[in-house]
């Protein structure tokens, strides 16, 4: 039987075993296709180390039996899928008809040093082999579905134990809040109680000495001021017993039931002395408030007391609510602390783990963009990193492909945008005067007009004939007859503007002033009429020309153009070789378009 497929081993550094997948013939090594177990892996391993590698000390023996519970996972491959797993502690698979092996995995628990030797191996065997493919790192550990070398794990980690200190810091920092919170709301409640009861003891005061007047000069004046006394000290007293009431203060409503006793016997003997000053009866009065001065004082000692007992309260909540703020800082001082440790501790230990990949990353990033389109990123480090390094690699791969693309792309896309603008040159331009051509000129003015109805400016139309053009035609012939045309298309461009010119058709031209009023546009055709003139073939060309502008004299593109034209065939037809002017005409005639005759005669309009 054919073996399916081979198990290789270094024997140059112990232990050192390297796993390679090969389809060769060769027969010096194990036939994993003939491996139906452990046992029988163990013993073909034993048996290679005594009759191939030579060594009977038992060196190579000891190590490979040692390394046994450790040793390989297998995949095979048919059709396609995988069909069974072996390792050293699988089921058997014998049996099963296997296709040469395409990929075998080190175990994760292999040594470090048995990983570190298979790239020296793997090269050294390629020189026999086909088919070769590359021999994989063992898996990493995974936590929670990630490897242990996660960036990502390590911030999770890091973040969830700050997390849970700042969770405990802001459980306590809130308990203590609501305590210190508590304590002062109870301490503004009892500042109050005080003050009230403060109140209460001044009014009666204030009421007592008052009565004490009155019942000696019996001046009706202090009538008013006893009763608002007495009643500011009444309404104290009710306000104090809704909030002890409120706090279900038993203590206190029984204290208050003993001072409003007092309170109210009090004021039924206010009550009678001031009747029975009001009757005349000044003795009885003066007997009456000599019956009042023992309660009258114990009653106010009994609410300083009451005052001062509150204020006590007062003081040691204020203590309380110390203490609790007092907790609450250092609290918060230790798990800041605590917090900078940790996060300057997971910082570092973060940091080491990718800022050295970052900065390959970060080299390979700069050689690319100096060009350096072959740069490579290393694929190490922590998992993210080594993918993020694979991905740029893939990345770079595809770029340097496609900016070859690219370059052939834009190459034909010059090319191709110099024809076209080679072609939109020839069809805007007129082939024997190189000037816009009729064309164009009706775009043009119908884009200018547009703009000119939005921006409410002025737009000028000179039309321009040459006088006598076929006369010229059919004396010096039409090649003559072109050179005219050539020549007199320079003077208008000269004259005007090479953008502003069109040849309108025949020896018909067009001269365009966008932004320009109805006088701008006379002053340029007396420019083009002398600059004709002044030309070599002024002797024996002229030109007539027609004016008008927008929006004075037109409406429309259409108007704008038919009335430069009836300007211009009134110049030729009143005697040629002058300006058309379109807005004078009109203003001559009262908006009447003369006779030719008559405009040769009346309207005396001459170029100058």
């Amino acid at each position: 039987m054919m073996p399916t497929g081979w198990l290789f081993f270094d024997t140059r550094t112990q232990p050192a075993p390297c796993c390679c997948t090969f389809r060769i013939t060769s027969r010096t090594l194990v036939p994993l296709s003939t491996v139906s177990g452990r046992d029988s892996l163990r013993a073909r391993i034993l048996s290679l180390s005594n009759s191939t590698f030579h060594q009977p000390d038992g060196g190579l023996r000891r190590s490979i039996s040692a390394l046994m519970p450790q040793i390989i996972h297998h995949q095979y491959i048919r059709s396609g899928r995988r069909v069974a797993r072996h390792t050293s502690s699988s089921r058997d698979v014998s049996g099963v008809k296997m296709t040469p092996i395409e990929r075998v995995t080190i175990a994760w628990r292999m040594p470090s040093s048995i990983a570190a030797s298979r790239q020296s191996l793997h090269r050294r065997c390629q020189g026999g082999a086909q088919g070769v493919t590359t021999v994989e790192s063992p898996p990493a550990r995974k936590w929670f579905g990630n490897p242990i070398n996660s960036v990502r794990n390590g911030l999770v980690a890091g973040f969830g134990l700050l997390v849970l200190i700042l969770i405990a810091v802001v459980a306590g920092s809130t308990y203590m809040v609501k305590q210190y919170q508590a304590d002062s709301a109870q301490m503004a409640e009892k500042a109050d109680t005080a003050l009230l009861l403060q109140g209460t003891e001044s009014h009666v005061g204030t009421a007592g000495l008052m009565l004490q007047r009155y019942a000696l000069d019996g001046d009706p004046i202090w009538i008013h001021e006893i009763i608002s006394a007495a009643d500011s000290a009444t309404t104290n007293m009710a306000t104090v017993r809704a909030r002890e009431r409120i706090a279900n203060n038993g203590e206190a409503l029984a204290r208050l039931d003993a001072l409003d006793a007092t309170g109210n016997g009090l004021r039924k003997s206010l009550e009678q002395v001031v009747a029975q000053r009001a009757a005349g009866d000044g003795a009885g009065a003066l007997a009456t408030l000599d019956t009042m001065v023992v309660p009258f004082l114990q009653y106010r000692e009994n609410l300083r007391a009451a005052a001062e007992n509150e204020l006590a309260e007062v003081a040691s909540l204020q203590a309380d609510a110390d203490r609790s703020g007092e907790l609450a800082f250092w609290l918060l001082v230790t798990s800041g602390v605590v917090g900078l440790t940790l996060g300057a501790a997971v910082s570092v230990l973060i940091g080491r783990s990718i800022l050295q990949p970052l900065s390959s990353l970060e080299a390979t990033a700069n050689k690319v963009s100096r060009g350096d389109m072959t740069a490579r990123a290393p694929v190490s480090g922590p998992a993210e990193l080594s993918k993020l390094g694979g991905a740029l690699n893939h990345m770079m791969t595809a770029v340097e492909e496609r900016t070859e693309e690219l370059r052939l792309s834009n190459e034909e896309l010059r090319e191709r945008n110099r024809q076209l603008l080679e072609a939109r040159a020839q069809a805007a331009s007129d082939a024997l005067t190189g000037l816009l051509n009729h064309r164009k000129f009706h775009q043009k003015i119908r884009e200018v007009i547009a703009d000119a109805q939005q921006s409410n400016e002025a737009v000028s139309l000179i039309m321009l004939d040459v006088d006598n053009f076929k006369q010229v035609n059919d004396s010096l012939g039409h090649l003559k007859g072109d050179e005219v045309l050539r020549e007199l298309s320079s003077t208008i461009a000269e004259t005007a503007g090479q953008d502003c010119a069109y040849r309108y058709g025949g020896d018909e031209f067009a001269v365009m002033l966008t932004r320009s009023g109805h006088e701008d546009a006379v002053r340029v055709a007396k420019r083009l009429l002398d600059a004709v003139a002044k030309n070599k073939e002024a002797e024996k060309v002229t030109v007539s020309l027609g004016v008008a502008a927008y929006p004075e004299m037109a409406a429309t593109a259409e108007e704008l153009i038919y009335r430069a034209d009836m300007a211009l065939n009134w110049a030729k037809s009143s005697g040629k070789n002058r300006v058309g002017d379109w807005h004078a005409l009109i203003a001559r005639k009262d908006g009447e378009m003369p006779a030719p005759a008559e405009n040769a005669v009346d309207a005396g309009i001459a170029s100058s």
